[in-house]
């Protein structure tokens, strides 16, 4: 029988992330004796959204409770959500917002939305959210509508690449280097900041410098280098660093005001 380990570390020494959860989901598929299969574009969009190592935690589940699960899918969804971030308040009020005025036909399953928009930034969720202004009443299911579309933000976003790491030692250290013409208008003391967390603060991924200079900027230099040194010693357990520092600019900006 093939181990299961063997499918995390495959025989491509490069292989990306997406192979990896993909092989492991069709070994459970194949193997696991489930009531039902479990659809990997929605297990990616759930399990993506948080640490490798707790993701494969629950996969390492349905060893022995796999044939008693009704619907894995929606275990899977469950699961993930435990160790998902909190939503921020702006997000929670926006949904009750729309499930009570919206005209949606389907409210808004709050726990089923949890996992994928706090993968994203505040921006990229309240953006999606705003979306159901005009598609709101149209859709028949708005709930797989938002988690569809922060799937895609997180696509973008490179949000699956911390995959690509051997979930078995999260302590390996990288180096990325940085392109820094595209930080016009950002300190230097800032943009030298990001330069060396790419390059020696052992990141799963680098911080993309385009992406995170408008929200540096935002906010005062000093209050950008204290959110940025929030990466000293958790930096290579951050599942995505540009999102990571995105959130945490627009959390110190709410709390500071206009």
């Amino acid at each position: 029988m093939v181990q299961k380990w063997q499918l995390w570390r495959g025989s491509k020494p490069r292989d990306d992330g997406d192979s990896k959860l993909k092989r492991t989901i069709t070994w459970y598929n194949k193997h696991g004796n489930l009531v039902k299969p479990i659809i990997f574009k929605n297990a990616k969009t759930f399990l993506g959204a948080i640490e490798p190592s707790r993701a494969l935690k629950i996969l390492k589940g349905l060893e022995t409770k796999g044939p008693e699960i009704k619907d894995p899918n929606a275990w899977l969804a469950r699961a993930a959500g435990r160790h998902a971030d909190d939503l921020d308040p702006k997000v929670k009020k926006t949904i009750s917002w729309y499930n009570k005025h919206g005209g949606l036909q389907k409210e808004i399953h709050f726990s089923t939305v949890k996992t994928p928009l706090s993968a994203i930034s505040l921006g990229d969720a309240l953006k999606i959210l705003k979306g159901l202004e005009e598609k709101g009443p149209t859709l028949t299911d708005s709930t797989w509508w938002v988690v569809n579309a922060a799937s895609k933000v997180m696509d973008r976003q490179g949000g699956y690449e911390a995959w690509s790491a051997p979930v078995w030692s999260p302590g390996r250290r990288k180096s990325f280097e940085t392109d820094a013409s595209v930080a016009t208008g950002l300190d230097s003391k800032l943009t030298k900041t990001v330069m060396w967390y790419n390059k020696h603060g052992g990141l799963q991924q680098p911080i993309d410098l385009n992406a995170v200079s408008p929200h540096l900027s935002a906010v005062d230099s000093k209050v950008a280098l204290q959110v940025l040194k929030g990466l000293d010693g958790k930096g290579s357990t951050v599942r995505n660093p540009t999102a990571w520092l995105c959130k945490a600019i627009e959390k110190v900006s709410s709390r500071l005001g206009p």
